[in-house]
């Protein structure tokens, strides 16, 4: 029977169940984390009720002030307490970022085993969402939703990595020898993809549809498809940078030229574009991932 979103509605493989009880389900986010973000979703929270909340967990609010100094570099002063970033990035801005700081703490660090070269794939998803950062304003997302969605779009790969670290690497030997592009590779071992089960766990968190779904079909959006806006986003910002990382060997993914048009991306565009997205991703990579 196939598996339906509490947060999207969408169903899901019936397949992903596999996998999910291989993790022993799908890994929860910090209790802090869990209770800001219901706090600045709560209509009736103020900021200095947020601001209260981090100022109780030291870890978060060093995370949290690293972030927001990587990410607003030229604002012209160090943001030194969780008052001035709440100020200058508002509340949706310190939710994007309390969503990304989460995901990361639960799964920087690969478990003994794995295949997957974590530092590699971290360093893509910063490139990608320091572009999707670059494409937001013409996919018509703000800033940081469009950096949160390139960050977490291949969270699926951890999963299933740690869920199946044979079969994972059965299917980076696949993409390799057959020159086929990851996510073709897993859906001939696992009949779904590191889209599907990623966002099925951000779902199952109850992140925004925008982010699940922007992770679910980043490797083929197509005409239509709900919050397609970030899809089509994610999906170039992915194409794009991918060079930046990608293993030689396996396939290359292609822009959709119906999503470069969506987006008024040109061919003479992706050289500058490219550019800047890898010159702020590197200005991120200490904050973000090796703090």
């Amino acid at each position: 029977m196939a598996q339906v979103g509490p947060t999207t509605g969408d169903e899901y493989s019936p397949l992903l169940a596999d996998i999910v009880e291989a993790l022993g389900g799908v890994p929860t986010l910090p209790v802090i984390a869990t209770r800001l973000l219901a706090t600045i979703d709560d209509p009736s929270s103020s900021a200095g009720d947020v601001a209260r909340l981090v100022a109780g967990d030291q870890a978060l609010v060093a995370n949290l002030l690293r972030m927001a100094n990587s990410a607003y570099i030229g604002f012209g002063r160090q943001i030194s307490s969780v008052t001035d970033a709440i100020v200058l990035v508002g509340l949706n801005g310190m939710r994007q970022m309390v969503l990304a700081i989460s995901v990361i703490d639960v799964f920087r660090v690969p478990k003994v085993g794995e295949a997957l070269d974590y530092t590699n794939l971290w360093r893509h998803s910063l490139n990608t969402a320091a572009a999707g950062r670059q494409l937001a304003p013409r996919a018509g997302l703000n800033l940081e939703a469009g950096f949160l969605c390139g960050l977490l779009h291949d969270l699926g790969k951890i999963l299933l990595s740690r869920a199946k670290p044979d079969g994972y690497a059965r299917a980076q030997m696949l993409a390799c020898s057959e020159q086929r592009m990851i996510h073709q590779a897993e859906l001939a071992v696992f009949g779904f993809d590191h889209g599907e089960i990623g966002a099925f766990a951000m779902d199952t968190w109850r992140f925004p549809s925008q982010l699940v779904r922007s992770a679910r079909h980043h490797h083929c959006p197509a005409p239509g498809l709900p919050d397609g806006a970030g899809v089509a986003m994610v999906h170039v910002a992915d194409a794009m940078m991918w060079d930046l990382t990608g293993v030689e060997a396996m396939g290359r993914p292609q822009i959709s030229d119906e999503a470069a048009r969506f987006l008024g991306v040109r061919e003479a565009e992706l050289s500058d574009l490219r550019a800047k997205s890898e010159a702020e991703a590197k200005s991120r990579w200490i904050a973000l991932i090796t703090g």
